[in-house]
């Protein structure tokens, strides 16, 4: 499984000597189930939230992507994470929305499961492409973006935008229980999922980049007037 993490600078030098590194430096709520006897190493299902965090100040120069077989992951679920956003929707902003994220045993961790490492979030992360034939070497689908026509442009929403909307839309319907959210979620098919709501609800999509086009439009011709 092609997963993201968030790296510090003596976690890198720890991978590198071959040392275990089992400082946390994002902590909070989750729905995994620990055994008080182990540790355990997170990761991010989509490669923007772990940019997200990377830029949030703390000690993070970098991400990597990761390539975890599927008998090492312990547990598949989400961590509750605050000031979350799109380029499009910032409604979940002031809640601590659900992220996917799987976790594995800190022993099971190899340094040859580090792929890549990047400081910049490029479209191989977005979309998680390797390099070569190496996903269909390792039996990992490409997450090709949504593309969306709309007032003669295109927009693309990744698979992590529309996990968003979705996680927004059925937080609306259920009154902000994020709890009840993710107990409708299927982890184990969540790409599945996303990309089934995305051709269930086009048309918001189509509606939602017109909207937002328009906004940069008007934005855009502010600023110039601002400036003439």
């Amino acid at each position: 499984m092609i997963v993201y993490r968030c790296l510090s600078s003596d976690e890198i030098i720890s991978m590198i000597n071959n040392k275990s590194y089992d400082k946390a430096l994002i902590k909070g709520n989750n729905t995994f189930h620990y055994n008080s006897l182990d540790s355990y190493k997170h990761f991010f299902l989509f490669g923007e939230h772990a940019y997200y965090y990377m830029g949030r100040g703390i000690d993070y120069p970098c991400m990597g992507q990761f390539i975890i077989p599927d008998n090492v992951i312990f547990e598949k679920g989400f961590g509750y994470y605050g000031s979350i956003k799109t380029e499009r929707n910032d409604n979940l902003y002031g809640w601590y929305m659900p992220l996917p994220e799987v976790i594995i045993k800190m022993s099971d961790l190899k340094k040859s499961y580090l792929y890549k490492i990047e400081s910049n979030l490029y479209s191989c992360f977005i979309t998680n492409s390797l390099d070569g034939d190496d996903n269909k070497k390792y039996n990992e689908p490409i997450l090709r973006e949504f593309r969306v026509e709309a007032n003669d442009c295109s927009y693309l929403y990744s698979y992590a935008d529309v996990y968003y909307e979705m996680i927004y839309q059925l937080a609306k319907k259920y009154d902000m229980d994020f709890d009840k959210v993710i107990s409708l979620l299927d982890n184990d098919n969540l790409y599945e999922e996303i990309r089934k709501y995305y051709e269930s609800n086009i048309n918001f999509f189509y509606r939602q980049t017109e909207e937002y086009l328009k906004l940069k439009k008007k934005n855009k011709s502010i600023w110039r007037s601002l400036f003439h």
